[in-house]
């Protein structure tokens, strides 16, 4: 069984009252079962995990996944698949992903990355914006930022690397090689 808790250790978690976990329990938002003879309402880990992120509660401590956390951000849902897809057979990785610089911004505060591999050209925000705000917000300004795109000029990497990110990968690249950055920036972080 997972680990669960209970409604009144769930609204503590989720920073609001015991009758709107309740709430949130009969309307369905967040599921529930019965523990103790049909008596105790409980909530298991992995469903207060998802319900925090949806709904960008900031995650607490206590239900912080234990692997390393990845946020990739792409507007090319194939690249990104396929990036789930390796990153996940390669190790231990929370990964959350965001097809807008409006969602990653969302999702920097509630899942608090360790690593963000940001394409630089999304649909709604340039990834140099995105940069710009990370680097000026004092609480998630020291996450490590790996840039990736396929329209940017050798002579313009410098100006990257002086905006912010951390490094810089030209699309298409290889698995392999992005896999050598992740993994070097996460060690980096526990040393």
């Amino acid at each position: 069984m997972n680990e669960s808790y209970s409604i009144e250790e769930a609204a503590v978690f989720c920073q609001t009252s015991i009758w709107t976990i309740h709430r949130r329990i009969k309307e369905g938002s967040l599921k529930s079962f019965r523990a103790g003879g049909g008596r105790t309402v409980r909530i298991e880990k992995d469903e207060l995990v998802r319900f925090i992120r949806e709904n960008n509660i900031p995650m607490p401590d206590e239900l912080a996944p234990s692997g390393k956390r990845i946020l990739i951000v792409d507007d090319d849902e194939k690249i990104v698949r396929s990036l789930v897809r390796y990153l996940k057979n390669k190790g231990d990785y929370d990964i959350e992903t965001a097809s807008s610089g409006f969602r990653a911004g969302v999702l920097i505060k509630s899942f608090k990355p360790q690593l963000i591999i940001l394409d630089i050209m999304l649909g709604d925000i340039n990834g140099r914006e995105v940069i710009k705000m990370l680097r000026g917000d004092p609480e998630h300004g020291h996450i490590k930022v790996i840039a990736i795109s396929g329209y940017i000029k050798q002579e313009e990497v410098d100006d990257l690397l002086k905006a912010g990110f951390n490094d810089y990968l030209a699309k298409p690249f290889k698995l392999s090689e992005l896999m050598k950055k992740v993994e070097h920036f996460l060690e980096s972080q526990t040393t």
